[in-house]
């Protein structure tokens, strides 16, 4: 018996669920500390602020919210919005947001735009992006509620 090969949306739903499944912390250790003698065994654990933290799968702060890249999948998350829902937002900037690499990069934006009749607004998106393939899926888009 054939199966059906999986949909492109199924995959990406595969990717996302392994991924936040596997993520966990890893400890790298610091060069600059490696054992020179038999006092410094390498069974001796280093404290954790001698050494880096890597977060495998896991989601980062955007560290510059005027990252081109970044603005790239806000923009887009505009325009796709509007192409969608027939609205008329214009784009005015990244507030803050996060990135997850994972075959790609996910954001979670929160994105300043303007809508004529509303004013200005916070929305919240969802961005998967893949440059080398050009490809851009907007996950979601909402908007956010005041704090």
């Amino acid at each position: 018996m054939a199966s059906k090969p999986l949909s492109p949306l199924q995959i990406f739903a595969l990717i996302l669920t392994f991924s936040t499944a596997f993520s966990k912390v890893i400890q790298i250790p610091n060069p600059a500390h490696t054992p020179q003698s038999d006092v410094d065994s390498p069974a001796r654990a280093q404290p954790i602020s001698d050494q880096k933290s890597l977060r495998v799968g896991g989601a980062r702060p955007i560290s510059d919210p005027r990252d081109p890249n970044v603005v790239k999948a806000a923009v887009f998350a505009v325009v796709e919005h509007n192409r969608l829902a027939k609205a008329n937002l214009k784009f005015q900037s990244v507030i803050n947001g996060t990135v997850q690499d994972f075959g790609g990069q996910m954001y979670r934006l929160v994105i300043s735009a303007f809508d004529g009749s509303d004013g200005p607004g916070n929305y919240l998106a969802r961005v998967y992006y893949k440059p080398w393939q050009q490809l851009k899926v907007l996950i979601s888009f909402e908007k956010s509620v005041p704090i």
